[in-house]
């Protein structure tokens, strides 16, 4: 027998979420390896739960949440003001489909281990797994600030100090073992394997579903058009909708700017050591050798070839600008390209379907005038069959007329 699962994907923040969720968005329905049915569950806004087809409706029905290409269940915020129903409605998902299993994620449940027992853990009838993907901390503050610190309006060494506590990976799975045993913690070093690493957990094949890396870092001629230009088109934190419309139609291999000197590296790595020592023993085996001889983790000699920038907005350079412009205006050119050929494409296909439409007409009063014809002959043949039938009728009586006729003049005769 199947058994029943829920994965929890719980982040961390920058860690492959994005690249997990385009991926079941994409295919929220899977056939599991023992037998049964796997689905991406989203919890919404609204309160409600969708599972598989339904999330890919949803999707496809929302503007929003095809420009960032993926769906993903609210957050900690949200589920505590929706949270019991949420429980609700997982232990209703779990007994009315005992042979499935389920695929939540959001990667700031990661901050909401208490949220996570109450609401979603506690309503699940089946077996919990929760999943965790996380990466060296200083690549992770860096990502972090270009996704979200350099648009909040403070300054990099007081977002620093805040920002390098949410990355003490330890310290942030730790309640989860408190709170939610007998549920199974996984814990994974982040690497291209991401999603195949998601599919296992939830007993998909690796390759059931297509992996598409999403919401990698911009890099940094584009990062430092976006803060010269911050109140137009990237006002916010949240406001992160140009950072998806670019890495859908630009490609780029430049790097973000790396904007934590040696001195802030060293004093990073120092302090967050003893965490990651503790954080070995959530691991299995591999992840664990993997972890251990990655220096990123626990040396800042890691980083010594990299060029620190200042994270500051910074003026414009000459030849970055004008390289930018030159990528963008040959996306824009082969967006516009793809957009007339599909234009060309529907029209040809409008013409087809309006050739189709003429042939069924055409089709249909041929069939109209065959039944118009098969009817009048039907009518012929009847009245045929009437006048046969009546004059055999009067063939066959008129003597039986005459002898009677005969054999009553003869009785009155005598």
């Amino acid at each position: 027998m199947t058994t029943q699962l829920l994965v929890v994907h719980l982040g961390g923040p920058k860690c492959g979420s994005s690249s997990i969720q385009s991926a079941l968005t994409a295919s929220p329905t899977m056939r599991l390896t023992a037998g049964g049915v796997g689905e991406y569950g989203v919890l919404t806004p609204e309160g409600a739960l969708i599972t598989g087809d339904q999330v890919a409706d949803a999707f496809r029905s929302s503007w929003a949440h095809q420009l960032y290409g993926y769906m993903n269940s609210v957050n900690g915020t949200e589920l505590s003001r929706c949270g019991s129903n949420a429980a609700t409605l997982l232990r209703a998902y779990s007994e009315r489909k005992p042979s499935n299993s389920l695929f939540l994620s959001n990667e700031g449940w990661l901050a909401n281990p208490d949220v996570v027992q109450q609401y979603i853990v506690s309503g699940w009838k089946g077996v919990v797994r929760l999943l965790v993907f996380v990466r060296p901390q200083i690549d992770y503050l860096n990502a972090a600030w270009w996704q979200w610190g350099a648009w909040q309006g403070t300054s990099f060494d007081r977002w620093l100090e805040e920002a390098s506590a949410n990355c003490a990976w330890f310290d942030r799975l730790e309640p989860f073992t408190d709170l939610v045993e007998p549920a199974e913690l996984r814990v994974h070093v982040l690497d291209s394997k991401v999603v195949d690493r998601s599919m296992s957990a939830l007993g998909v094949e690796p390759d059931a579903v297509q992996a598409d890396t999403r919401n990698r870092s911009l890099p940094a001629s584009v990062l430092r058009m976006l803060q010269r230009h911050r109140e137009r088109l990237r006002p916010g934190p949240d406001n992160s909708e140009i950072d998806f419309v670019l890495e859908r139609h630009v490609t780029w291999d430049q790097p973000p700017p790396f904007v934590m000197t040696r001195e802030v590296v060293a004093q990073l790595v120092a302090a967050h050591r003893a965490s990651n020592e503790r954080l070995l023993r959530l691991m299995d085996s591999g992840d664990r050798e993997k972890m251990r001889s990655d220096d990123r983790w626990w040396t800042a000699d890691a980083y010594a070839d990299r060029s620190v920038s200042d994270p500051e907005p910074q003026p414009p350079d000459a030849e970055a600008a004008d390289g930018l412009a030159a990528d963008l205006a040959a996306a824009l050119l082969e967006t516009t390209i793809r957009a007339d050929e599909s234009e060309e494409e529907a029209k040809a296909l409008s013409e087809r379907l309006e050739q189709t439409v003429s042939d069924l007409e055409r089709t249909r009063n041929e069939m109209r005038r065959t039944a118009e014809q098969s009817a009048a002959v039907r009518a012929r043949l009847k009245s045929r069959v009437q006048r046969y039938e009546t004059s055999a009728s009067w063939r066959v009586t008129a003597p039986l007329r005459s002898i009677g006729g005969l054999m009553r003049s003869g009785r009155r005769r005598r």
